[in-house]
């Protein structure tokens, strides 16, 4: 019985293996006639997105070819360092094509074997600071190139050198964003520098003023405002996008129209700021002989953002007129003096763009003041006496004075009067 069941394990093994060997056969042949280009690609198979179904060897090599010298006329490849734009050669990015189609797989899609030249990074030596070019690691970046190349992207392949660093090098680091402000004397800032020197906003987070303020803090208002209105100056400056801002009724004295920002804790007013970059930015605050300046730092974000102040205007008060009869004939008292009001719009356009891209930031607007005045009310009884008289000789009827009316009433009109007409007599 033992001989017998090793038997037929011997005969199905041996059935096994010669129903793998067929189609391992079978696979050989066909990839050796793929090779020789005596078949077509089956359906669904693509190499960067492109078909190659119903292809063969030679056909497919020419669209590929083709279509990797049209992405080499139409698309830049390009690397961000230090406030320049470096333009990398795609004729040093080369497509092994032959081995491409070798490795391809029958009906899925399939990317291009890409290889960098030695002298795809010749242009980084000549124009890159050189602390930079020293902590940039090749290896990274030559890898992300040949990974994004391999789909032939419609788009052109950016880079920002700063992440492509070996490490961490804060001596990399620079403002991308500052505002400064003149302090009165009588305004003490040291506890905000304490409360916000220093901060970190990380990548793709939102900075929030009342976050790092004690709840049940007590602060001094002005001082508040002065460094919320001096954090968001340069936040827009830094290219930051603004999620939540207050302004005053009325404009204060250290803020130029368009630049205030204020926080209230107790009625949850706040500054917050949202960071798009891919890089983290730390606020700093160093005090100037007049007051202090907020800065963010980090590494540079390839823009230059500047603030626009466009439309701006007074609005002109209205008046207000009160009467009183405790004023003489004549006498009128100012009891509020009318302010003109404020607006403008503020734009924000980035000069490092090509495209010379610009946005509207905010439409700011200052209500005016009314002014207020009180007159004496006897001039206004005066005068509707007056008016009075007047109407009262315009409208008075012929008949009332022992006349008659030059135009009597005729058939089927009313007298206002009511005076009986002669023929109604009759």
């Amino acid at each position: 019985m033992v001989h017998k069941k090793t038997a037929w394990k011997l005969v199905l093994v041996l059935t096994i293996g010669i129903f793998l060997l067929f189609l391992t056969t079978q696979e050989a042949a066909k990839a050796f006639t793929f090779v020789t280009g005596g078949g077509n690609y089956a359906e669904n198979t693509t190499v960067a997105s492109i078909s190659l179904a119903g292809k063969n060897r030679k056909e497919a090599e020419k669209i590929l070819a083709d279509n990797i010298e049209e992405w080499r006329d139409e698309t830049a490849v390009t690397l961000s360092a230090s406030g320049k734009r470096i333009v990398l050669d795609t004729e040093e990015v080369t497509f092994d094509v032959e081995e491409t189609l070798e490795e391809a797989v029958q009906g899925s899609d399939n990317g291009l074997v890409v290889v960098l030249s030695e002298r795809f990074f010749d242009p980084l030596e000549e124009e890159m600071d050189s602390e930079l070019r020293d902590s940039l690691s090749e290896k990274m970046l030559r890898d992300v190139v040949k990974e994004d190349a391999a789909s032939l992207p419609e788009d052109s392949l950016e880079y920002d050198a700063y992440h492509f660093l070996d490490q961490e090098n804060e001596e990399l680091y620079e403002s991308i964003g500052s505002q400064t402000m003149n302090v009165p004397a009588e305004v003490d800032m040291e506890r905000m520098r304490k409360l916000f020197d220093h901060t970190e906003m990380e990548n793709g987070e939102t900075f929030s003023m009342l976050d790092l303020l004690f709840e049940e803090g007590v602060y001094d208002e002005q001082a508040l405002n002065m460094a919320a209105t001096a954090i968001y100056g340069a936040s827009l400056k830094a290219g930051f996008d603004v999620e939540e801002r207050h302004i005053s009724q009325r404009r204060p004295a250290f803020a130029e129209i368009g630049m205030e920002a204020g926080v209230n804790l107790k009625d949850k007013q706040d500054l917050k700021l949202y960071n798009p970059y891919s890089h983290d930015y730390i606020l700093n605050w160093e005090e100037t002989s007049s007051g202090f300046e907020v800065s963010w730092t980090g590494y540079p974000t390839g823009s230059d953002y500047q603030i626009y102040v466009r439309s701006a205007g007074t609005v002109p008060p209205k008046a207000i007129v009160e009467y009183s009869t405790l004023l003489e004939p004549g006498q009128v008292e100012v009891v509020q003096q009318g302010k003109d009001g404020e607006s403008a719009e503020i734009w924000r356009e980035d000069r490092a763009s090509l495209n010379g891209d610009e946005e509207l930031l905010t439409e700011d607007y200052y209500p005016p003041v009314p002014g207020v005045e009180v007159h004496s009310s006897f001039v206004v009884l005066n005068e509707l006496e007056e008016e009075a008289q007047v109407d009262s000789e315009v409208v008075k009827h012929p008949s009332l004075d022992g006349t008659k009316a030059s135009n009597p009433v005729g058939p089927g009109e009313v007298d206002v009067w009511e005076n009986v007409q002669e023929w109604e007599k009759k």
